[in-house]
């Protein structure tokens, strides 16, 4: 009677079975023939300034961390199969989260290649506002430095060109830097390709100011050819610019020498788009 009544008021259950496996995980060893370090697989169960120790109590998690290891290979050509299956893990989950909401229980999820896909995302939405500022920019240069006196020459007035060929000279510096260090094996980043382009365009911008408004102040000595005074306003403005595109290359050279990947290939990146 004694010994029925600890069979019915003791039996093993799968509590007892976590209990078990928390405490000496090599009890229950996973799938692949190695354990699971509850303190990777659980979650929640410290206090707030409460350290791992040999009395942790895991029972007490109120969060589970499922890892599901897919094959993994070094050509992205074999990865075809490993990526078609985590788009469809991603599907199922997101499906799963907007049907299913539950009061009780809060659901992430992440693969391998979910930074890749919200990059990409990103960039396809930041397309059309860079394309919006390069707009932006063209047409405030057009109509800053055009001065339309007569109908029959307006595209020559307003500065059309000037516009659109300060914005191709900016998309040229930054191709060519991408192209350099990429030639180098130095990867760009999301920041690079999204900031480069309006510090460039700004300092690019600054200068076609400079010599376009001090070209339209100046006026043309006697017998003095037109290149002649294009060249005694570069003689005139050119130094500074010069310099100014010098400095700025330098400072960003010295943030290269940073120990963090991003702000190291970012410097570089900059530095060379400003020498163009």
């Amino acid at each position: 009677m004694f010994n029925r009544n600890i069979f019915v008021y003791f039996q093993v259950t799968y509590l007892d079975a976590i209990y078990q496996c928390t405490n000496n995980p090599y009890l229950c060893l996973a799938p692949y023939g190695g354990p699971v370090d509850p303190a990777i697989a659980l979650g929640g169960f410290l206090r707030p300034g409460e350290q791992l120790s040999g009395n942790t109590k895991y029972e007490l998690a109120n969060a589970l961390i499922l890892t599901f290891l897919v094959k993994n290979h070094h050509k992205r050509t074999d990865l075809q199969n490993a990526l078609r299956w985590e788009t469809f893990f991603v599907e199922f989950m997101s499906n799963y989260k907007k049907n299913n909401i539950s009061d009780f229980m809060d659901i992430a999820f992440t693969t391998e290649r979910s930074i890749e896909d919200e990059l990409n995302r990103e960039s396809r939405s930041d397309v059309l506002t860079i394309l919006v500022s390069y707009l932006i920019m063209f047409m405030y240069i057009a109509i800053s430095l055009g001065h339309v006196k007569e109908f029959n020459r307006t595209f020559i007035d307003s500065k059309i060109t000037l516009g659109l060929g300060g914005v191709i000279i900016v998309l040229a510096s930054v191709v060519s830097s991408v192209g350099i260090f990429g030639y180098a094996g130095i990867p760009a980043t999301l920041i690079i390709v999204e900031v480069i382009p309006f510090l460039v365009l700004a300092v690019g911008v600054d200068n076609i100011f400079i010599l376009v408004q001090t070209h339209q102040r100046d006026h043309r000595k006697l017998n003095e050819l037109h290149e002649q005074q294009i060249g005694r306003i570069l003689g005139r403005v050119g130094p500074s610019m010069l310099l100014t595109s010098l400095s700025e290359s330098f400072c960003f050279f010295l943030g290269g020498l940073s120990d963090m990947p991003a702000v190291k290939a970012f410097a570089l990146y900059a530095g060379i788009a400003f020498n163009n």
